[in-house]
């Protein structure tokens, strides 16, 4: 069996999950609607929190994790997360492309509403999220800004 995971942070880069399950599945562009990311009091890295239907965040799914890369990904977001499964509306495309760095400009061109997502075309697909499990005064109002973090903190990773 094999699952399907949301990531929309830290795990979104290549050596990130590359260091974790000793590879970079296939992925697409996908958007998770009802979430809210934010970034964190004192962390360099965000969390998502439930949030009205017309508010989304823009992410990289990763396709065809086994169970135990699941439980590798459960313990490197320790018990800040809870993982759920949700339904994400994936970019429909054929190659999944794997190049990291137009992944990222891909996202953040959505995210910027570069890319009209009205006109883009989606298949809506089953995928676990991580999604905040504590308290929201350790949560910030902006967005995490994944600029910032490419720039000053990936090498901390």
């Amino acid at each position: 069996m094999s699952a399907s995971v949301f990531t929309y942070g830290t795990l979104m880069f290549d050596n990130i999950i590359k260091s974790l399950i000793n590879r970079v599945p296939p992925s697409q562009i996908a958007i998770a609607y009802s979430f809210k990311r934010h970034s964190l009091l004192s962390r360099p890295y965000p969390a998502v929190t439930y949030a009205s239907f017309d508010q989304f965040v823009v992410g990289r799914l990763f396709l065809t994790l086994t169970q135990n890369e699941l439980e590798i990904l459960d313990h490197y977001e320790g018990n800040e997360y809870n993982r759920i499964q949700i339904n994400v509306k994936a970019i429909n495309n054929n190659n999944n492309n794997n190049n990291n760095n137009q992944l990222v400009k891909q996202i953040k061109l959505i995210e910027n509403q570069v890319i009209d997502i009205e006109k883009v075309e989606f298949v809506e697909q089953s995928a676990f999220i991580y999604v905040w499990g504590l308290t929201d005064d350790q949560l910030l109002p902006q967005d995490w800004n994944i600029d910032q973090f490419n720039e000053h903190t990936f090498n901390l990773f």
